[in-house]
């Protein structure tokens, strides 16, 4: 039994001996000892119950003081005093000072806080103190009772059970919108007389923030909040925040005038407030209240709530000081306003936005940088707005805050529902400055999407006046972030630098005033470039906005723009897209390949891998040990020269473009480059630099291209093309460089093995196609394997040898193609020195000049020439000339085979020979025509030299210049026409010597053999 039960029973016990003794007197006296003895012992019990009992709870109380969060109140029965701990005003919301209260006042305590038990969780109970909610446990002690209460608040808001039942206003401690709605639906569901609904409308809260900051507009808001809530009651009078400037009244026990009368006090009091603020932010501030009576049968909530919002749109309109009551009349004349209004406020209410997609792309590459969100309304109530629409509504309503809140929060899942796709991308998000978030909305913005900010640019109009704390709130906020921030609509007109000047953008948008037509305006032109030249110095990127014609785009390209952003480029899209259109990138790649600066930036591949910068265009692979360079990315981040290290290096090109830049091979290093459809185009060096005593292999893959100027090879220089792919160069320099040197410059060893082709177009006004000047040294040309086009134009020309110093020359199962043209020409060989030519190869050749040889050298040179095997089509036109030989010079020509076909037209020509100069012309073999339409010819011969033909079916014009013809066993020899189908082999003997003579047939079986005079076969 307990303390309690105990005393009762000793109680009833004394009763009955009471009542016993006086039914049996006799006995009285002996039952009232007893009952004083039980009585006494009753007693001394319950006291020593009671001292314990109140040991226990004073241990107990004093244990509840030492646990965080938790607070009592206990009332002592035997005295009336309660008593609570400090913090109980805080969680049980109980102001009344503690010494006053009494055990009644305990039991409404506790009888209130069970009132609200929270729906998830019964145990859990909503404070009378806002957005606390408190777990309850009440002990009992025989004179006392204990309530001890728990704050479990932030167990509740982990269960995210505040989230979801979005009670009250977190910022105000007024009802949410949806409370305060559910609450009216409940008035007017009960109604059984007549309930009350005001609006109030605070105006002037966007410019408040404009000039005094978000901190001085959020009091605002505040105050009149706390003022509104004095009025408050949880019988008959609820308050509610509707939307960012809107608070809600709702008196469900009310009748018409008293409605009005309550409406006009408390828009009076509100003012009162404003006014006190005036010198602040106050004075740009107006709240306008509108109100409805409805009478206990109008049951349509929904037809309320228009009617009490059009009172207070009503009251906005005509700038009432006094509550509007809603009209009928007013709503049916303004009902389309209203009605745009409503689909405003639906629009904004239900998030109906949907976002387009503007790509904003590198001026240098065509490349996506990233894209700005286009705010795009949804049509609701039959009304589609504009994006500029729904701001302007929005400013005079007084809700661009939501706009800036629902764009912040809309973009930001965008960018997380595509984090991949933004990967390195940036998305501009339009921020409205005078309405920044607040600091609720901040944080959880923050909360749930703080790892995307670093790929956010937020954009800021230039034509807004925006006070500097909000300028330093916004820097602070997004910067901490690593967000950058870009200045909208620089020079709208309204631009005078002070904005530009307090934000320190990272990119400033030239608005699209200045882009129209800008290609045909120099003074808008100065404009861009004054521009430039002062975000160049601080480092802050410029975008053009705007851009709707190639024109424009090519203009600000080369003023030096650094992002462009327009139609023209890529019209808005509901669709993130990966590239612009492929045309219009090629044509901004076109262009700043085109008109990129001389004087670049250089890349140095000699030092460590470590050291590449992450602009060049350069990777290095561990694996492989090699560099490769993507020479388009490498150009447009604004490298125009590379020196190439030991390692292999890999240079990868667009065949669609073609880049200013030129390769270095230091001095004294043996390295190799892989040319893989790459496109170079020479500035003020060739493309490719061999230094001294360097040696280059470059492996040749797909098609490449060398233009201007090629690969130049100093004479103690060796280079070797190999590879399957082919190889163009355009050598158009006057003076310039295919592959060697110049005229005046020496030349290396070149050895050509690729089993492409090289197209080598030479046109400058001296010009080689692979050679140069010379050397003091002969230099060594080999091709092998190799097909070679040439079109070599210029005053002087060379196609494969040098000018005027000595050369070997080798070809070998190669093909080579040309067309020579110059006042002095030479094909293959020398114009003036020492060339030594060893062909086995086919070679069609035509050339044209005043002074010529096609293969061989010109005057005061001397020349070997062996023709081993192969074909050969040789033709030219001019005045002085050898297809095969010298001209004035020194030949030595061995013709072993071949087929040799021979055409010319001049003055002076020798066929295979030289019209005026010396040597020795030896033809052991091969099939020859030669046939010259000149008045003074040598067909076959050297003039002041010696012919010996030892075989061949030799087949030349008769020509009363050409010299005689001997046979190895020095005999004059004649020609003899022999019809014989396959190979003509004799051994030919006079006398005691002899010769053996070869010889093999034309298409038509026909043998012409120049055999010693008489001599009979």
């Amino acid at each position: 039994m307990n303390s309690q039960g105990k005393v009762i029973g000793g109680a009833i016990f004394i009763i009955i001996a009471a009542a016993l003794s006086v039914i049996f007197p006799a006995y009285s006296l002996y039952l009232i000892c007893a009952v004083i003895i039980i009585t006494v012992i009753f007693v001394l019990y319950f006291l020593k119950s009671f001292a314990a009992s109140k040991d226990r709870a004073e241990r107990f109380v004093a244990a509840i003081n030492m646990i965080p969060g938790t607070g009592y109140i206990t009332v002592n029965y035997m005295t009336g005093v309660v008593s609570a701990s400090k913090n109980i005003a805080e969680i049980a919301g109980v102001t009344k000072p503690v010494e006053s209260l009494t055990a009644n006042d305990y039991a409404s305590v506790v009888k209130e806080l069970r009132s609200s038990p929270l729906t998830e969780d019964p145990n859990i109970y909503m404070s009378p103190v806002r957005n606390v909610w408190v777990k309850i446990k009440t002990l009992s002690a025989p004179s006392f009772d204990v309530c001890v209460i728990y704050d479990v608040s932030d167990y509740v808001r982990s269960l995210n059970v505040i989230k979801s039942l979005k009670y009250y206003d977190l910022e105000t401690n007024t009802l949410s919108k949806d409370a305060f709605y559910q609450k009216l639906g409940e008035a007017v569901n009960n109604n059984e007389s007549t309930c009350g609904c005001v609006m109030f409308v605070i105006k002037g809260l966007d410019k408040a923030i404009s000039f005094t900051g978000a901190n001085e507009a959020a009091k605002i808001v505040v105050n009149i909040a706390e003022f509104l809530k004095s009025f408050e009651n949880p019988h008959n009078t609820f308050i509610g925040r509707t939307s960012y400037n809107e608070f809600g009244v709702i008196l469900t026990d009310t009748y018409g005038e008293r409605c009005a009368k309550s409406a006009r006090k408390i828009l009076d009091g509100i003012n009162e407030k404003l006014a006190v603020m005036k010198e602040n932010s106050g004075k740009y501030v107006r709240v306008y209240c509108g109100y409805y009576a409805f009478a206990a049968e109008e049951k349509d909530l929904g037809s309320i709530i228009s009617a009490v919002d059009f009172a207070a749109f009503d009251a906005g309109q005509k700038n009432a000081s006094e509550p509007l009551e809603f009209s009928a009349e007013e709503y049916a004349h303004s009902a389309t306003e209203f009605a745009k209004l409503q689909a405003f406020d639906e629009v904004i209410n239900t998030n109906a936005l949907d976002y387009h997609f503007q790509p904003i792309i590198a001026a240098s590459s065509g490349k996506i940088l990233g894209f700005e969100a286009l705010m795009r309304p949804r049509k609701t109530g039959g009304f589609r707005f504009s994006p500029t629409e729904m701001l302007k509504i929005a400013a005079r309503q007084d809700r661009t805050y939501d706009i800036e809140r629902l764009t912040m929060f809309n973009t930001f899942k965008v960018l997380s529902d595509n984090a991949d796709f933004f990967n390195g991308k940036k998305l501009f998000v339009n921020v409205i400055a005078a309405s920044l978030l607040q600091k609720s909305d901040y944080e959880k913005l923050v909360t749930d999407y703080s790892g995307l900010f670093g790929n956010v640019v937020f954009e800021v109009t230039e034509g807004v006046h925006t006070s500097e704390e909000t300028i330093e709130i916004m820097t602070k906020r997004y910067r901490n972030l690593r967000a950058q921030i870009a200045l909208d609509d620089y020079g709208s007109g309204y631009a005078n630098g002070e904005t530009l000047l307090q934000l320190h953008p990272q990119y400033v948008k030239i608005d699209r005033k200045l882009v129209a037509n800008i290609d045909k305006d120099n003074k808008k032109q100065q404009l861009v470039m004054n521009t430039l030249e002062y975000t160049r110095s601080q480092s802050i990127m410029v975008i053009a906005e705007g851009v709707e014609r190639e024109e424009e785009l090519t203009t600000l390209i080369s003023l030096g723009v650094d992002y462009i952003q327009g139609f023209y480029t890529s019209r808005p899209s509901p669709v993130l897209i990966k590239e612009i259109p492929a045309d219009v990138r090629r044509k901004i790649i076109d262009y700043q390949l085109t008109h990129n600066g001389e004087a670049g930036k250089h890349l140095d591949l000699t030092y460590d891998t470590s050291e590449i910068p992450e602009d060049s265009g350069c990777t290095y692979s561990e694996e492989t040990d090699v560099f490769t360079v993507n020479l388009e990315e490498s150009a447009l981040s604004g490298y125009t020269n590379v020196t190439v290290g030991a390692k292999n290096t890999v240079f990868i090109g667009n065949i669609n473009s073609c880049p200013k830049y030129s390769l270095s091979i230091p001095a004294d290093l043996k390295t190799a480059i892989t040319l893989d459809t790459a496109r170079i185009q020479s500035g003020n060096l060739p493309c490719i630099t061999l230094g001294q005593n360097s040696d280059l292999t470059i492996t040749l893959i797909g098609e490449n291209l060398l233009d201007t100027e090629g690969i130049r090879v100093p004479e103690s220089a060796s280079l070797r093309i190999v590879g399957t792919g082919n190889l163009e160069v355009r050598g158009t320099a006057n003076n310039g460089i295919a592959i060697g040197g110049s005229v005046s410059q020496d030349v290396g060893n070149i050895d050509i093995m690729t089993t492409g082709t090289l197209t080598l177009d030479c046109t400058g006004e001296n010009s080689v196609a692979i050679g140069g000047g010379g050397s003091a040294n002969a230099s060594i040309i080999s091709v092998k394997d190799t097909t070679i086009k040439m079109n070599v134009q210029g005053q002087t020309s060379v196609g494969i040898g040098t000018f005027i110093g000595n050369s070997k020359i080798t070809l070998d199962r190669c093909t080579i193609e040309g067309d020579i043209n110059g006042k002095r020409a030479a094909g293959i060989g020398t114009i003036s020195g020492y060339s030594n030519i060893i062909c086995a190869a086919s070679v069609k050749m035509h050339c044209s000049g005043e002074e010529i040889a096609v293969i061989g050298s010109l005057s005061n040179s001397e020349n070997d020439t062996i023709i081993m095997r192969g074909d050969y089509k040789l033709t030219a036109n001019g005045v002085e000339m050898a297809l095969i030989g010298s001209v004035r010079g020194k030949t030595n020509i061995s013709i072993k085979d071949g087929v040799i076909d021979c055409y010319a037209e001049g003055n002076y020509i020798a066929g295979i020979g030289d019209p005026f100069g010396t040597g020795e012309l030896y033809v052991e073999n091969g099939l020859i025509d030669s046939h010259i339409l000149s008045p003074m010819k040598i067909p076959l011969g050297i003039a002041k030299g010696r012919t010996v033909i030892a075989g061949g079916n030799i087949r030349i014009d008769e020509s009363k210049d050409a010299p005689a013809f001997f046979s190895p066993i020095d005999l004059p020899v004649e020609p003899q026409t022999i019809n014989k189908q396959g190979d003509f082999f004799k051994l030919i003997a006079v006398g005691d010597r002899s010769y053996s003579y070869r010889a093999a047939p034309a298409p038509d079986n026909i043998i012409t053999a120049y055999l010693p005079i008489n001599y009979t076969i």
